[in-house]
């Protein structure tokens, strides 16, 4: 059992250690996003996040509205379950300094990866599967599903832990994906995050994660192609 839990440890570790010396700073003047500026996916990158015991998701954000806006770079996570009662899971802390505000252009996306331990390794039966995760913009809000400080999309994974805790996860904070490319009559090249992103993110295909759908409606989880 120690030895799993001291893996967990150092992935968790391993995938903050990019954001610890260094964060992204939010524009000035740019204000924070709304829920209805925003839609909201999961991409499972075709099991890219799948493997000894783990299991992991991409959290998509893209901006539908006409103006930039702002978002956490760590937001608030929450579950519930089918019936909309909640679910406890916590995040795992990161070390060091945390990153600010990220700013979404109009048109682009933010992503950030989540990772679990998915099958009950720690023997304790103590796995939960939520069926909606809910995003909160403002940290300080109450928090309430569906305001304008909240994105909802389905979230049909499952999340275990060792006996007396709730299951936890990992989450490498949002940054820009793909590098944006501002839409002038000069073709001008893709300018380079300012920001470290993490080698997962090199690894991983890159695509667009979902069709844009209506401004305040929440774009469905893409299927994963059966090999």
């Amino acid at each position: 059992m120690r030895p799993l839990l001291t893996a967990v440890a150092l992935l968790a570790l391993t995938l903050a250690s990019p954001f610890r010396t260094r964060a992204q700073s939010a524009a000035p003047n740019v204000a924070p996003c709304t829920a209805t500026q925003l839609s909201i996916a999961l991409d499972d990158e075709n099991g890219f996040f799948n493997g000894m015991s783990h299991s992991g998701t991409l959290l998509v954000i893209r901006n539908l509205g006409t103006s930039d806006c702002t978002v956490p770079a760590l937001p608030r996570l929450t579950f519930e379950d089918a019936a909309h009662r909640p679910v406890a899971i916590s995040p795992q802390p990161l070390g060091g300094k945390l990153p600010g505000p990220v700013v979404i252009p109009v048109g682009a996306e933010v992503t950030g990866s989540m990772r679990w331990v998915a099958v009950d390794a720690y023997g304790a039966g103590n796995c939960v599967s939520p069926a909606f995760l809910i995003l909160h913009l403002d940290p300080s809000a109450p928090g309430l599903p569906d305001t304008d400080t909240t994105l909802r999309t389905a979230f049909t994974r499952n999340l275990c832990g060792p006996a007396h805790q709730n299951p936890g996860y990992t989450f490498i904070p949002l940054h820009r994906d793909p590098a944006y490319t501002p839409h002038t009559k000069a073709s001008t090249p893709a300018a380079a995050p300012a920001y470290p992103v993490p080698s997962e993110s090199r690894a991983a295909p890159s695509h667009s994660h979902y069709p844009a759908p209506s401004a305040g409606e929440s774009a469905p989880a893409p299927a994963s192609s059966s090999s």
